[in-house]
């Protein structure tokens, strides 16, 4: 469970990365073409998508969260187990 949260996370982050970039390219290509009929829709997709990544960084610190209290639940059942073995 907790180990496949951790490579979503790590894809997650890959492709944040790669559509903040092209986001970010995608506005200067239009600023110097200087079309400004397509300009505000252009600007507003721009807005949207960097909402959508805020958005999307913190579901992604909301999972961290939950795989590290996911790890040490885990290490606390181990220790429960091996502690339940030593006093039989």
């Amino acid at each position: 469970f907790a180990w496949i949260n951790i490579i979503e996370l790590v894809i997650v982050g890959v492709l944040l990365a790669f559509l903040a970039i092209f986001s970010l390219a995608f506005l200067t290509i239009t600023n110097s073409t200087y079309n400004y009929n397509n300009w505000d829709i252009m600007v507003r997709l721009s807005i949207f998508v960097y909402i959508i990544i805020v958005f999307v960084i913190a579901a992604c610190i909301v999972q961290i969260v939950i795989v590290t209290f996911a790890f040490k639940l885990a290490r606390l059942i181990e220790a429960r187990k091996s502690l339940f073995h030593q006093q039989i």
